[in-house]
């Protein structure tokens, strides 16, 4: 869609990139009926996509580097870090642990979405694009910011009426997967 070649043209597909990869990661389910081999397993598959995720988007020579303030990222390398030696020791079965494990992630979400909205979110509402579908549907442009307290953290709801500005997953990155 329209949303999508504005931010290729950007050169801004490591947020979209990240966000979606981010957004897989946290998706595994972990449920009570596990047992201990299952989540041995479980939290090996997680510990390996948490450190292939840190390598595509967080080291210094990244092929996909995000934008993130020194803090997040240094946090975040911590926990990658910490989960990776906590696994190699044969910890991290818990299903607590599991689950607090796939959100390590959600601060640079945060941060990206943040980035997003503020810079490519905006440029593209101000673009030849967006100003030609608005002509043709007559939509607007609403943004609303609040905490979801079921999720504690920040939520950020694009508001539109048009389907043509971007592939169903763009438009779900950028209404924050509240669903």
């Amino acid at each position: 869609g329209a949303l999508k070649s504005h931010i290729d043209r950007e050169k801004s597909q490591e947020n979209i990139l990240f966000w979606l990869d981010a957004e897989d990661y946290r998706s595994r389910l972990i449920t009570d009926d596990e047992d201990l081999d299952e989540r041995k397993r479980i939290r090996d598959q997680i510990t390996t996509r948490a450190q292939h995720i840190m390598d595509k988007y967080m080291k210094d020579d990244a092929q996909w580097l995000i934008n993130l303030p020194a803090a997040v990222a240094k946090q975040i390398r911590q926990q990658v870090k910490d989960l990776v030696d906590t696994n190699a020791a044969g910890g991290l079965v818990k299903k607590e642990d599991l689950v607090k494990a796939l959100h390590v992630f959600d601060p640079a979400q945060r941060e990206i979405l943040l980035l997003m909205k503020r810079d490519s979110w905006r440029r593209f509402q101000s673009s030849d694009e967006s100003r030609m579908i608005r002509s043709f549907t007559g939509s607007v442009f609403n943004t609303e910011q609040f905490v979801d307290p079921e999720k504690e953290r920040t939520q950020i709801k694009f508001q539109d009426k048009f389907d043509l500005v971007a592939d169903e997953t763009l438009m779900r990155t950028f209404n924050c997967a509240l669903e």
